[in-house]
């Protein structure tokens, strides 16, 4: 099979990707590995989303409108900020196996040809300009490429690039039983980290414990026994779940903030959403980031195709400066937490908080 542009990962960055090529007629094929069938972690949609979905044409599927946040950051207390106050309205809880199986069925729609179930084995130059890609189930050869693997970034070889982390953060989450339900984001700092707690769609609720994988493994907190007693530790997440029932043993997730550094390439690649730049849970950005990189990736790999590279290059540059702004805003965040000054996850964001404000005071 031969197309303009193949997009490898069909989550969120490489479907709006896909839509943008599409909406200038380039033949394009979105390879993704799974059937969405595997759960995947839920995710709470910023407000913004909704305007940046609605441009794409895109559905947000099976949402749980999100009433309010509380969170005890900063206090033992719990704030609440309704989503009334926010000129988007509330965000939106969502299954994230079917949030991102209904965009692959849009891209569809579009025009996009979807190859689910397809992993790409390897991903190798071929020819003066063109890309050849090895799958489970044949070949695939493209003018270019846009890598969207997520977290992963898979395929990053093929150019040479490397992956800059900025932390070492895990999520290890556990889905329980919950009909009741609510509309109502938890978050909770710890001396470990910290949790956060949505219901999801259907009949369910995501708990997820952010800390650093070291102290991951020191804390033993995949351990089921050790998990009921981190919950029972807290002040107000164990009174939101008493009484439920864990569907799930934990698991442990990569939550790693990075961004992909690779070299110059004469030959039309590009990475997006969480493959070029991922971020921190905390922001509620994480779809949104996505959205907009994969829409702006295909653009400019659009013009790149044409023979006009400057977009490319202005992509890569917008992702630096988003990424900049981003380090900025998590060490502001972090930093209103202050009850452990002296335990290693508060502290290391500590570090980060005062590098940012060195770098921000040095620059011209």
């Amino acid at each position: 099979m031969t197309f303009d542009v193949a997009i490898v990962g069909g989550g969120p960055a490489g479907v709006a990707a896909a839509v943008a090529l599409r909406r200038v007629g380039l033949g394009t094929v979105l390879v993704e590995a799974s059937r969405h069938e595997t759960p995947r972690v839920g995710e709470t949609l910023s407000p913004g989303v909704r305007p940046a979905l609605a441009r794409l044409g895109l559905p947000v599927a099976g949402a749980v409108p999100e009433a309010a946040t509380e969170s005890a950051w900063g206090t033992p207390d719990l704030t609440t900020r309704p989503a009334v106050l926010n000129p988007y309205g509330g965000g939106a809880h969502v299954d994230r196996a079917a949030f991102d199986a209904a965009l692959a069925d849009r891209a569809e729609t579009h025009g996009a040809t979807v190859l689910r179930g397809c992993r790409v084995r390897r991903c190798e130059p071929t020819g003066a300009r063109s890309w050849r890609l090895t799958t489970e189930h044949g070949q695939v050869t493209a003018a270019a490429v846009i890598c969207a693997t997520g977290r992963g970034a898979g395929l990053v070889r093929a150019v040479g690039a490397r992956r800059q982390a900025a932390d070492r953060l895990v999520g290890v989450a556990v889905e329980y039983a919950d009909p009741a339900g609510d509309q109502v984001t938890l978050v909770e700092a710890a001396r470990d980290g910290w949790w956060y707690s949505v219901s999801l769609p259907p009949a369910h609720r995501v708990v997820v414990f952010m800390t650093d994988s070291d102290l991951c493994r020191a804390g033993r907190y995949p351990d089921p026994a050790r998990w009921a007693d981190a919950i029972g530790g807290t002040r107000h997440l164990g009174e939101r779940v008493r009484g439920l029932r864990p569907r799930t043993r934990p698991r442990v997730v990569s939550a790693v903030s990075h961004r992909l550094v690779r070299p110059h390439t004469v030959r039309p690649w590009l990475a997006t959403g969480d493959a070029a730049m991922s971020v921190d849970p905390l922001t509620g950005r994480g779809v949104l980031t996505a959205l907009l990189a994969g829409e702006a990736a295909g653009t400019a790999m659009a013009h790149w195709l044409l023979g006009d590279r400057r977009p490319a290059a202005d992509y890569e540059r917008g992702l630096d400066a988003r990424y900049a702004e981003y380090l900025a805003e998590r060490a502001e965040v972090y930093g209103r937490e202050t009850r452990w000054p002296h335990a290693p996850f508060w502290r290391r964001r500590a570090a980060s908080s005062l590098a940012a404000s060195l770098t921000a005071s040095s620059t011209p």
